[in-house]
């Protein structure tokens, strides 16, 4: 992927969030960002902020419940 293409990196991004992998998602946001301002691009990567937080409460809760 070429590191200085935002339209690949937010593809990519997008691609890793559907599979759950939150951290590689935001870090290509964030790349795509320093090249393009866009804020589709700013808005995609704070609901995938918004759902990385909504799924480790759910992971907590579960693992709570799972030793009570």
């Amino acid at each position: 992927i070429d590191p200085n293409f935002a339209k690949a990196l937010r593809r990519r991004a997008l691609a890793y969030m559907n599979l759950l992998k939150f951290e590689e998602s935001i870090t290509d946001f964030k790349k795509a960002l320093t090249i393009d301002k866009d804020l589709t691009i700013q808005r995609e990567m704070e609901d995938c902020q918004a759902l990385q937080k909504n799924y480790k409460q759910i992971f907590d809760h579960i693992g709570e419940n799972n030793f009570s």
